[in-house]
């Protein structure tokens, strides 16, 4: 495989990784029907969950410590 090839799959890789944690974070670890009573509604892009346990504070668009994690290992 080409070299420069190779580096914009792992840099799609590292983005896409960063994006999911993102967008999944709000909804980590919790049940459906216990994410539904407490927000409001289905997640359609970037929000936040300040009822979550651990991610209350992250703000919209922010990334958990996972991401922190993959990025150091891939560094």
């Amino acid at each position: 495989m080409h070299k420069d090839n190779f580096e914009n799959r792992l840099r799609g890789a590292v983005v896409g990784f960063v994006m999911g944690d993102s967008l999944g974070y709000p909804a980590a670890g919790i049940r459906k029907t216990d994410f539904l009573k407490l927000n409001s509604g289905l997640i359609k892009g970037f929000t936040e969950n300040k009822f979550h346990p651990l991610f209350h504070k992250l703000k919209r668009g922010q990334f958990t410590d996972n991401t922190r994690l993959f990025v150091l290992t891939m560094e």
